[in-house]
């Protein structure tokens, strides 16, 4: 069974000044078997990165380590911080997890992206992932990464903080299919998060991946992570980017 996108489902709440929890909604058309990834990214403002966390029904989720930023991206006073997981669909509650930051201390927002994937390996799912960083522009890249099979997803998210100025519209890379867009453009807790996906004919060194955005922003993040597609074993490979098949 071919790799391929079931569906997504995206969320955000912004102007946030408290520790607040957002419950995650599960993709349309999910089904047991599935394999469900979710990016989540917060956008403060201050001097220290708020982290978040998966609290209730977050059993059967795991980190996906190369693929997230704890805290760059960020200025003195704008931060902006991707988290990446995974679980295969079990039709439980904890196929939608609650996602929570501590208080934030100033105007923030906090939104996420849960991805439903098809024909994944789901014993071992993480072919590779990478991350990058940057402080300003009107284009954001994913990183370059290779990956090890044919046949493997490539998911990327580009997260920008634009510190007042709204929330900006995104150009969808050559190749890719855009996979979820969201944010907040109210107060000073502007943001966005952008997803997009690509399959991968075989086993290839790829590119850093560009997408264009309408507004200057103060900080970005961005993550990539590429899942194997079907059931055969294959050894995994953590490094910059990340690859599903």
């Amino acid at each position: 069974m071919a790799i391929a996108m079931r569906s997504f489902s995206a969320s955000s709440t912004g102007n946030i000044t408290a520790a607040t929890n957002i419950i995650t909604t599960a993709p349309t058309g999910k089904s047991v078997g599935d394999l469900l990834v979710l990016s989540v990214n917060m956008k403060g403002i201050g001097s220290t990165a708020i982290v978040p966390t998966l609290s209730a029904n977050s059993t059967g989720w795991a980190g996906i380590t190369s693929a997230s930023i704890t805290a760059l991206g960020a200025t003195a006073t704008n931060d902006n911080v991707q988290k990446w997981w995974y679980r295969v669909a079990d039709g439980s509650a904890n196929d939608t997890p609650t996602v929570s930051i501590t208080a934030p201390g100033a105007d923030a927002m906090l939104s996420y992206i849960m991805w439903d994937v098809t024909g994944a390996n789901n014993a071992s799912p993480i072919d590779v992932g990478g991350s990058a960083s940057a402080q300003a522009g009107l284009t954001t890249a994913i990183p370059a990464i290779t990956t090890t099979a044919a046949g493997d997803m490539q998911i990327g998210c580009w997260s920008v903080t634009n510190n007042g100025t709204g929330q900006s519209v995104f150009t969808t890379p050559t190749g890719f299919t855009n996979a979820g867009l969201n944010g907040n453009a109210t107060g000073n807790a502007n943001g966005t998060q952008y997803g997009a996906y690509r399959i991968i004919a075989s086993a290839s060194a790829l590119t850093a991946a560009s997408a264009t955005h309408t507004l200057a922003n103060v900080a970005q993040t961005m993550v990539t992570v590429a899942f194997f597609a079907g059931a055969t074993a294959t050894t995994n490979k953590i490094g910059w980017g990340v690859s599903i098949r």
